[in-house]
């Protein structure tokens, strides 16, 4: 298999590293050529060594992807929704389209991809926590994972792409039953949302912080709480699709093995590979701001926590606090997704929203992933 990596970020820099050493021609598109080595180091941290790949092609040429069979993005979901009108012509039936994760309504800006004979695959969750070392040259790997979780369009290609994976990688991929697994899996969209809207709910334009936050070590009780119950409304959301295997939208409470709000707030500020990551916050003469272009808030309330609302609404399902803090990040961002309380809002229609493609009863989503 040739495969191409996009994106050369911390996770496309693991991939392409990890790919590259087990020996598969890995080519990287990226918008930095000049600034990549052939030779990528991955320092496995947990494990105390080091592996080190040799790319084949860097370059920021779509062209590339005409020769890849496999491809990962590592793009965030709002950068590659509007990157993949380009990217379109260059790929070849047949080919293996990895997301990763795979949350972010890729599944729609995909269709004309997949109607093509390209098989779309993501997964729920990374397989590693990274962090560039060297961009370009090396990175950092905190920990990994026993094994990923795979969903694939069309249905019946899943199999095939978790063998894919599993080649390519090294670890165990497992099927879910329906994309829809990767699409409501409550990571990112509910985990940073929810600690963005406990952190900064009371921001005011020209408030400043005396420093940066650490985003999981200072983890509170407060972001627990709002945690545990948007996560519980995205639970509700799934039973209302009944005809849909959602068992691997597993709650971040069984996901976190914890009862309660005390023992979430434990469990998170714990974990040794989240230590030392600090939150979304640019450095002024006098202090500290929330980045607004920062991935966290650019990708994880519009192309995530508002997917979730968009299926919420689908299912006629009531969800209170998922609608507070997309209602904060209005006032924050400037946004418009709500018009009298009702989620049709003018910011929507720029989003990859089930509603925007079509789908707007529950029949209708059931048969799209089923």
């Amino acid at each position: 298999m040739r495969v191409c990596v996009i994106g050369g970020g911390n996770i496309g820099s693991v991939l392409a590293g990890d790919m590259a050493f087990r020996g598969y021609e890995v080519d990287l598109l990226t918008g930095k050529p000049e600034s990549w080595s052939h030779e990528i180091e991955v320092h496995d941290l947990e494990q105390g060594k080091v592996q080190v790949g040799q790319l084949h092609q860097i370059t920021d040429s779509l062209e590339i992807l005409a020769q890849a069979d496999v491809i990962f993005s590592t793009l965030p979901s709002n950068v590659f929704c509007k990157k993949i009108k380009d990217m379109a012509p260059f790929l070849k039936k047949g080919t293996y389209l990895g997301i990763v994760p795979g949350s972010g309504g890729c599944e729609f800006c995909c269709q004309d991809l997949i109607e093509k004979g390209c098989v779309l695959f993501g997964f729920q969750r990374v397989h590693s926590i990274a962090r560039i070392r060297e961009y370009g040259k090396s990175v950092n790997v905190t920990s990994r994972k026993n094994e990923v979780q795979i969903g694939a369009i069309p249905r019946n290609k899943t199999k095939e792409a978790c063998e894919k994976v599993e080649a390519l990688l090294g670890i165990p991929a497992r099927a879910v039953d329906n994309y829809l697994n990767v699409t409501l899996t409550p990571s990112n969209p509910i985990l940073h949302t929810t600690r963005l809207y406990a952190m900064f709910r009371d921001y005011e334009e020209n408030m400043v912080y005396e420093r940066n936050i650490q985003f999981y070590a200072e983890w509170n009780e407060e972001s627990s709480a709002m945690l545990l119950a948007c996560d519980q409304e995205l639970q509700n959301i799934c039973k209302k699709f009944s005809k849909l295997d959602l068992r691997h939208v597993v709650s971040l409470k069984k996901h976190y093995e914890v009862q309660d709000q005390k023992q979430m707030t434990e469990k998170i500020s714990h974990i040794p590979a989240f230590q030392n990551i600090w939150s979304p916050m640019e450095r002024k003469e006098t202090g500290y701001i929330p980045d607004k272009n920062s991935r966290y808030f650019q990708e994880d309330f519009p192309y995530g926590l508002c997917i979730i609302k968009a299926f919420a609404v689908i299912a006629q399902e009531e969800t209170p606090d998922i609608d507070c803090v997309l209602k904060w990040y209005e006032k924050f961002s400037g946004e418009e997704y709500f018009q009298k309380e009702a989620f049709t809002g003018n910011s929507l229609k720029y989003l990859n929203l089930p509603q925007n493609y079509g789908l707007f009863t529950i029949e209708q989503v059931q048969e799209f992933y089923g």
